[in-house]
Order: C-alpha cells, then structure tokens, then sequence
C-alpha cells in the first residue's frame, strides 16, 4: 500500500481520482494506491518534488515523526514526553519543538536573501526619492523668471502653481507608468522566488506610485511657491 501526493497523482495520471487503485513501485516494491492527499514542501518550501508515504513498517529508519495539535502557550516538552511514557515506556522522544521552528529552519536561507534584498531595496527607494525631489525641484528653481514675468503679465500665484504643477506630474506619471510595467515583466521572471506574494502586487504598487506623487508635487510647489512668493522685480533683478 502506497499513499501519494496530488502532485505525483497529476504526474502519472493525470488526476487524484484515476490514481486510487493504481499501482506503482515504491522501494522496490508493486504498491497498491489507496490515497491521494494534498501536496506539500519537503525540505525546503520551494521544493516541488512529488511525494508519497509508506507504511512505517516498510521503512528501514525506526524514527517517527509526530505532528500534535496542542493550545498556544501549553508546556509540549513534558507533557508530550509523559504521554509517550505512559503509552510505552521503552519510546523515547529526541526533540520536541514548536512547528514554527521547523518551518524558520526550513526558509532559513530564503528569510536571510529575503532580508538583504529587502535592505537594498528600501535603500534603491530612499535614494529613488532623493533623486527625484532634487530633479524637480532643480527644474522648477531654473524657471524662477519665467514665474517672475508671469506674475509681473498678471497671471495669478494659484495659477503658476498649478501649471508647475500639471507640467511636473506629467513627467512623473509618465514615468511611474514605465516602473510599473517594468515591475510586472521583473516579477514575472522572479515568480518563482516568490512564496504567498503575488508577483503583481497591487497595494505595493499602489503605495510606491502614491509616495512618489507626493515627493513630485512637494518639490514642484515648494520652490514655485518661493518664487510667486517673492517680488516679480527683484527676481528680475537677481536672475
């Protein structure tokens, strides 16, 4: 008797339900399917191997491996051992350790990747945003005389702003567009580093695109909001 795993069902034949009653070798044996369960990580939470299980009588290891459900905060060490005690006495229990921590073991190595990567990007952020702000706000301290004869025309501070404003954003909207589908051709490629994220990620997406339209709209207001604020004249006589 054999019990194997949707995967391996799929593999061989084609679905979980034609694969009960089949047969297969398994450890050199012909092995009757009796079960299909669901498939599962095995050593690492990116491993997509097929599976199937054995009878333990079947296995050369003698070691078992028990899963209990048990309440958050009850003392699992001595009262699994006292368990196994009184079932049989001659049974020992070599490690008993919270679920959690077998699964922090497994996605060690992808935690600490992900972590780093993590770092390098709020620090791409960062620098994204600095970089932006100091463009935009150069650009539109460049055009302090052309505000100035605006202002010095008639044209209102509201509507400068607002032209600033306009001509600002467009660029950025523009470019926030271009970053979004780069984003979604680079998590396609990346999907499958990716565990429980969706490659598009639209909050994420959202937010980024949102920090990056205030940062515009801040470094375009505040040095066009000093220059409608000061005398047309003595920008002219400045610049």
């Amino acid at each position: 008797m054999v019990i194997i795993d949707a995967r391996l069902a799929a593999r061989l034949w084609d679905s979980p339900r034609a694969a009960v009653g089949q047969r297969l070798i398994a450890l050199g044996e012909d092995s009757e399917v009796i079960g299909v369960v669901a498939a599962i990580p095995c050593g690492s939470i990116l491993d997509e191997r097929p599976t199937f299980y054995l009878p333990q009588m079947r296995m050369a290891r003698w070691n078992v491996t028990t899963v209990v459900r048990a309440d958050r905060g009850l003392a699992l060490d001595g009262s699994i051992r006292h368990l196994i005690d009184e079932i049989d006495p001659t049974l020992s229990a070599s490690a008993v350790r919270p679920l959690e921590s077998y699964v922090g073991s497994a996605i060690a190595g992808q935690r600490l990747a992900a972590e780093v990567m993590s770092g390098f990007a709020v620090a791409a952020f960062a620098l994204a945003c600095l970089g932006l702000y100091g463009v935009l706000s150069y650009s539109v301290a460049l055009r302090r005389r052309e505000m100035a004869i605006r202002l010095a025309c008639g044209a209102r501070p509201t509507a400068i702003l607002g032209l600033v404003l306009r001509e600002g954003l467009r660029m950025v909207l523009a470019g926030i567009a271009v970053g979004i589908l780069g984003a979604l051709v680079a998590g396609h490629l990346l999907g499958g580093l990716l565990v429980d994220v969706a490659p598009a990620d639209g909050p994420t997406f959202t937010g980024v695109s949102i920090v990056f339209a205030a940062i515009a709209a801040l470094a375009c207001l505040a040095p066009a909001y000093r220059s409608v604020s000061t005398d047309p004249a003595t920008i002219l006589r400045t610049d």
